[in-house]
């Protein structure tokens, strides 16, 4: 596993994937019901250095060609001689398709341009159309594609890194794991309920599979123990966002998990750890972490006592909200379990 975790990580640190690279790669569709122009056009771009041009005069080669390559990008003609035009051409192909796209026409007007950019094209060229103008949009159309598909590529790549971490917390000590799935769980509703930016909702939720990650460096029998720790073992509990921190901060996430790991035991009046932070130094993904961490914490199993009510883990943060808890962290998880009901 710790295999798996570490090709995974590497991926992320080169990620990066050069321009010349992706357009040497990328395939292109001109869709225009004129195979001349189609000719024209191909010839035009094969200069510019694309080698995957493919051509299509009618809507069904324009859906075959899209079946049979991943297309980057279609330059679609808006006035074909069919009953459908480019635009709703493209609308229907997007079904399937996820290519950039630049219209082009020979003539335009108010009606069409709110129509075309409905779509979202990446570019609107009237013919005749100048071929370095052409090429630049095509550039900057092919950029945003190239990014668009690196950030999906990313993306997955970090998911498989997460569920790794996850499932090396698992083998290493089930209890923790559960706890992390139902803290991200709520976390992750917390935020969306405070209308958290999308992006650090996502921080939240993947940070939580994984907010424990430092207790992998606990020895196992501190983590299964049923009665009291001693005080060098309890150091070894208390050093976890320390270590998990550590550990993670090399990664390249697109959100600050290393700090949310090293804050999720921080407190709003500084009495928590390892910094004492206190407030709006703690950043709001360990804030809401924290709440939930808690409330699954108190509600759980541990092998030194008995899962505690939901009605004592509400207690406890309504009591110390504002001192211990973010107050509108709690103010909105209260809510959730009073009057949303919300379960695990």
């Amino acid at each position: 596993m710790t295999e798996i975790i570490s090709k995974t990580a590497a991926k992320l640190k080169n990620k990066n994937m050069s321009f010349d690279e992706f357009k040497g790669n990328s395939w292109i569709l001109i869709v225009d019901d004129d195979e001349s122009n189609c000719f024209i056009m191909k010839a035009m771009l094969e200069g510019f250095g694309y080698a995957n041009v493919k051509t299509a005069t009618s809507a069904e080669g324009a859906f075959d060609a899209e079946l049979a390559h991943d297309i980057d990008l279609i330059l679609m003609d808006i006035d074909l001689s069919s009953e459908m035009d480019g635009i709703d051409l493209f609308q229907k192909m997007k079904g399937s398709a996820t290519a950039s796209i630049i219209y082009v026409t020979g003539y335009f007007s108010g009606q069409m341009m709110e129509k075309a950019r409905d779509t979202l094209p990446s570019a609107i060229l009237l013919k005749p159309y100048d071929p370095g103008l052409l090429n630049a949009n095509i550039e900057i159309a092919l950029h945003a594609r190239m990014i668009k598909k690196e950030n999906v590529k990313l993306g997955n790549t970090i998911i498989q890194l997460i569920e790794a971490m996850e499932k090396t917390i698992a083998l290493k000590d089930p209890y923790t794991s559960g706890h992390q799935i139902r803290v991200a769980k709520l976390a992750k509703a917390i935020a969306v309920e405070m209308d958290l930016p999308g992006e650090k909702i996502d921080g939240i939720y993947y940070t939580a599979l994984v907010h424990e990650y430092g207790k992998i460096f606990v020895p196992a029998e501190i983590l299964s123990k049923p009665g009291k720790l001693s005080e060098r073992q309890f150091r070894f509990i208390l050093d976890h966002p320390v270590k998990g921190s550590e550990a993670l901060a090399d990664i390249d996430f697109p959100w600050p998990v290393a700090d949310i790991i090293l804050q999720h035991h921080e407190r709003i009046d500084g009495s928590g750890y390892p910094r004492n932070l206190k407030g709006e130094e703690i950043l709001i993904e360990a804030r809401v972490i924290a709440v939930a961490d808690v409330i699954s914490s108190m509600t759980s199993y541990k092998p030194y006592r008995h899962a505690l009510g939901i009605g004592e883990a509400l207690e406890e943060i309504e009591k110390n909200s504002g001192r211990l808890y973010d107050s509108t962290v709690v103010r909105v998880c209260l809510d959730l379990f009073m009057a949303k009901k919300f379960s695990f």
